[in-house]
């Protein structure tokens, strides 16, 4: 799977279908005009006035289309600015209750621990997973605007009846929607069918109204209620028309992005059997498939795993293929028999094994030297195409390289990532400087500064700062996300005040304290801002040549031992993105700090996904020039890619040892 190509696709996708909306629009506005004609004819003129011929002023045309479109945009609006806080909206408006970090429930254990193994494979920060209580059927989606806002919803019957490989195939068939960016498209669409929706409901209100006005006609106290009555049935026809092609837009968006995530799943786990398995379940679990029975659940019907609506929608208004057809797609051999599945009374024993597994046993295991800089950046091997080819498409290595971190992390900071309270100690933890006396400088700013109790917790963790390797500290800061969404606005404007004061405590800011506020604020702001929606204004590279010159300025001088290297590796790294028009120089240290980097950034992530993979694929030449590439850069490389919405899978290394992550004094 091309992340970008895919990217641009569903780019493409939205302008189509907002085409598609407007087009509507105008048709619905045509047909209530020329309902209304029909309706003046038929009363004979004006309102209550049947004496006088039939007139059609074009004011009360002109009315009737503003009308029209003020329902129908501001329905849309209303909508989307209620989603406005990404898919946490979704999932409580499902009646979603999101799983605690420090649950003692084995089956949600399970789940956050998958769901974190995943997310650090991908290159993502962990969401918040929410589970539908009520809910015993087998469905699960994703939700959000962008990776920095999404979460996981699940029923409880996925929880309770699915095993772990299948749970896998069933998230990380959600990741690939998260990473295709499906997502965006997906909440676009409620939006946007809202306001459609909504002029068929005005015209229910109408139609109620011609009642009472037909029952006042026969007493005597007036006329028109034909009138009304016909442009009520109407708003009531042509929205619900609105609404049907709306839906025939949607599911035939759906249904094919459906398959496609069934695909990366079973490329991501390497275990087509485990997402097979969670469908022949839905199949066997008769009473409740994949339904879901919220009165909600339709608006949202295109983002669930499974066919969350009546099993008699079918064909072209069928939001998801054929459960067979997507079976059979992963497992040939399958014969159409569903295996029974029962919904259980009581939930069965665990075993031991399992429990042990899942638990906190797990931890502080050494970090095998294949594995060592995983999870900092993507996979530098032979070339820039197999690690464009991995960024947004991560497999079964990446998964293993996920586990291994994970298990190589102390028990006692996995912890605290989880902890709403203690991920804020961890992340100034991982701020502190090694310096004793710039150190007893940033505890004494905490101690004025920050909650008195988060200060305890980090003088509790402190110790376990000599544990930490290079390697484990941008992956807490992506365990820890979820935990810090938690945070109040106050709490996050304080907690942003003193990261910032932390990292210039020793007054300049290094590439680890760069990458670790960048990628940590970036995600975070998302959640406690309204930040403008980014969409792709920038066709050619010559629009921001200036920018790609100031980074690969940037870059081209980390690692590189003098500055006849760094022209060198400028020069390597801007072959790549020759075009008509573009000149690139490259800067000064003073005209390429990182502060201009921030600011190139918000710019550079405003070019099309084609090229934005042309300017990572110039980072990594910038990066990769002298053949190593040591852990400060590989995070400094995240953060740039990060910003850039293109996530980044672990780093490996190979038999060979091409693509090792050092360390560098």
């Amino acid at each position: 799977m091309d992340f970008f190509a895919s990217q641009d696709a569903a780019r493409k996708k939205t302008g189509l279908l907002v085409f598609y909306f407007i087009l509507a629009v105008v048709l619905i506005v045509a047909a209530l005009c020329a309902a209304l004609a029909l309706a003046l004819s038929l009363s004979g003129g004006a309102f209550g006035a049947e004496e006088t011929a039939p007139r059609a002023d074009p004011l009360l045309f002109i009315g009737v289309a503003l009308g029209t479109l003020l329902v129908v945009f501001s329905g849309s609006l209303f909508k989307i600015a209620q989603l406005r806080g990404g898919g946490e909206r979704v999932a409580e408006g499902l009646e979603g209750r999101r799983i605690a970090p420090g649950t003692i429930d084995f089956e949600e254990k399970r789940l956050l621990n998958v769901v974190e193994e995943m997310s650090l494979a991908s290159g993502l920060s962990v969401p918040p997973v929410y589970v539908l209580d009520n809910e015993k059927s087998i469905n699960a989606f994703a939700a959000g605007y962008t990776p920095d806002d999404a979460v996981l919803g699940i029923t409880r019957g996925a929880v309770k009846l699915l095993n772990r490989d299948e749970l896998q195939g069933v998230i990380a068939h959600e990741y690939s929607h998260i990473l295709n960016g499906d997502m965006r498209l997906n909440i676009r669409l409620v939006g946007l069918l809202h306001g459609i929706l909504l002029l068929a409901l005005t015209g229910r209100i109408l139609l109620r109204g011609a009642s009472y006005s037909g029952r006042s006609r026969r007493q005597g106290k007036g006329g028109g209620a034909a009138a009304i009555l016909i442009c009520a049935l109407a708003l009531l026809a042509v929205g619900y028309i609105g609404v049907f092609f709306g839906k025939l837009i949607k599911s035939a968006v759906s249904r094919q992005r459906e398959y496609l995530a069934d695909a990366s799943a079973a490329q991501f786990t390497r275990n087509p059997e485990g997402i097979a398995g969670a469908l022949k379940k839905i199949g066997g679990l008769i009473q409740y498939g994949s339904r879901i029975r919220h009165p909600r659940a339709e608006e949202a019907s295109h983002m669930y795993f499974g066919n969350g609506m009546s099993a008699k929608v079918s064909g072209a208004l069928a939001t998801h293929p054929p459960l067979v057809d997507r079976i059979r797609r992963l497992d040939p051999r399958f014969t159409c028999e569903f295996p029974r599945v029962q919904f259980p009374s009581a939930p069965p024993p665990v075993p031991k094994q399992e429990e042990e597994q899942e638990g906190q046993s797990r931890g502080g295991l050494p970090l095998a030297r294949g594995m060592r800089g995983a999870i900092t950046a993507a996979a530098v091997i032979a070339g820039t195409s197999e690690v464009l080819g991995n960024v947004g498409a991560p497999t079964e290595e990446h998964l293993e390289a996920a586990r291994a971190l994970l298990d190589a992390m102390p028990p006692k900071l996995r912890d605290a990532a989880r902890d709403p309270f203690s991920a804020r100690a961890l992340i100034y933890l991982l701020l502190l400087d090694p310096k004793e006396e710039v150190r007893q400088q940033q505890w004494q700013r905490l101690g004025q500064a920050a909650d008195a109790r988060v200060v305890e917790e980090a003088r509790r963790l402190e110790p376990l700062r000599e544990e930490i390797t290079p390697e484990m500290r941008l992956p807490l800061v992506d365990l820890s996300m979820a935990a810090l969404r938690g945070m109040s606005e106050d709490q996050y404007r304080r907690f942003r005040e003193n990261v910032d004061q932390l990292a210039a405590a020793d007054e300049e800011i290094d590439l680890f304290e760069y990458a670790l506020r960048h990628v940590l604020l970036r995600r975070l702001e998302a959640n406690y801002t309204r930040p403008r929606r980014v969409t792709a204004q920038i066709y050619a590279l010559r629009g921001v040549a200036g920018e790609c010159s100031c980074l690969l300025s940037l870059l081209s001088r980390v690692g590189q031992p003098d500055e006849e290297s760094a022209a060198k590796a400028f020069e390597h790294a801007v072959a790549l993105l020759r075009q008509p028009g573009a000149k690139y120089r490259f800067l000064s240290r003073e005209e390429s700090t990182l502060g201009e980097v921030d600011r190139t950034l918000l710019r550079l992530n405003l070019v099309t996904p084609k090229l934005k993979k042309a300017v990572i694929a110039a980072c990594l030449l910038c990066i990769t020039f002298d053949q190593e590439v040591g852990i400060e850069e590989a995070e400094l490389f995240r953060a740039i890619a990060n910003a850039l919405e293109c996530p980044v899978p672990p780093w490996l290394v190979t038999a060979n040892g091409s693509g090792e992550v050092g360390d560098r004094e």
